[in-house]
C-alpha cells in the first residue's frame, strides 16, 4: 500500500482541511504493478489519515523527500494483512464512484471497495440468516391436498 498514489474526495460538511477518508489501490505483493486496478482500499484510520495530511500540506519538494524519508514505514506499507468489509454496491454513490474512475483511469469497471478494520454489525450477522429462512418458505412449491 502507497499513500502516495491515495485520493480523497473534500467534503461539504467537513472543514476544507479535513480529509476523512482515503482511496489507496491495493497491489500485488510480486513486484509487478497490476496494469489494472481491482480493489481500492478505504481508510478512515486518524493516525494514516494524519500523515496523509502532512504528506498533502508539504509544498516545498526538499521537505516532502525528507518526510517520506522519516515516515516510510507509514506511507509504504508491504505485505500488510488486510482485514474489512467490502462495500456493496448500496454503500457507493455513482459520483464517487465516476470520480475514482477519473483518479484512477485503469480502474475496471466491477472493482471492489474494502473498508479497512469494519466488521459486520450483529444486525448483519443475523439478517442473512433469517433472509434464507424467509426466501425458502416463500420459494418452495406447496404440496396439494389429496382427499
Amino acid at each position: 500500500m502507497d499513500l502516495t498514489d491515495a485520493v480523497y474526495f473534500e467534503s461539504k460538511l467537513l472543514k476544507s482541511d479535513e480529509i476523512s477518508e482515503i482511496f489507496v489501490p491495493i497491489k500485488t505483493a510480486s513486484g509487478v504493478d497490476s496494469l489494472v486496478h481491482t480493489t481500492l482500499l478505504s481508510i478512515k484510520d486518524k493516525e494514516t489519515l494524519s500523515v496523509f495530511n502532512e504528506l498533502n500540506n508539504i509544498q516545498d519538494d526538499s521537505k516532502i523527500l525528507s518526510f517520506m524519508v522519516e515516515n516510510r514505514s507509514q506511507i509504504i506499507r508491504e505485505n500488510i494483512e488486510i482485514k474489512g468489509l467490502t462495500r456493496n454496491f448500496m454503500d457507493r454513490d455513482d459520483k464517487d464512484n465516476e470520480k475514482l474512475r477519473q483518479a484512477y483511469p485503469t480502474l475496471k469497471r466491477g472493482f471492489v471497495i474494502v473498508d479497512e478494520g469494519e466488521e459486520p454489525s450483529k444486525a448483519q450477522i443475523l439478517c442473512i440468516p433469517a433472509a434464507f429462512v424467509l426466501l425458502y418458505f416463500l420459494l418452495r412449491k406447496k404440496k396439494p391436498i389429496q382427499v
